[in-house]
């Protein structure tokens, strides 16, 4: 049992280690699109189109405001069949280029 423990907390400490999201410094020069591949597609793809059989919706066609947008971003959404936990770690400023990117762009190439 120590060992499984051991290793339990080994494999923690790797993937923490092995973690994508950029330092502080490369985020400050991040435009919306790269914030949003780096934060955002995983779950919502890298169009915005979502993944249907996960039960995550498409982004791309928000009827939402930046403002609105942002604020899901930064406290996410207990909306009962699609929620979205918080991104505290997205700066404002970060969820307002991703928000900006994911309208002005993402939205308009859905069309």
């Amino acid at each position: 049992m120590k060992w499984v423990t051991t290793g339990c907390i080994a494999l923690a400490f790797i993937v923490a280690g092995c973690s994508s999201e950029p330092d502080e410094e490369t985020r400050a020069q991040m435009d919306g699109k790269a914030l949003f591949e780096s934060f955002c597609a995983d779950c919502h793809g890298k169009k915005g189109e979502g993944k249907f059989l996960h039960g995550i919706p498409p982004n791309r066609h928000t009827q939402k405001s930046v403002t609105e947008v942002v604020r899901q971003i930064r406290e996410g959404s207990n909306h009962a069949k699609h929620p979205m936990p918080p991104m505290p770690q997205i700066t404002p400023e970060e969820a307002r280029k991703i928000s900006k990117y994911l309208i002005d762009t993402l939205k308009k190439q859905a069309k």
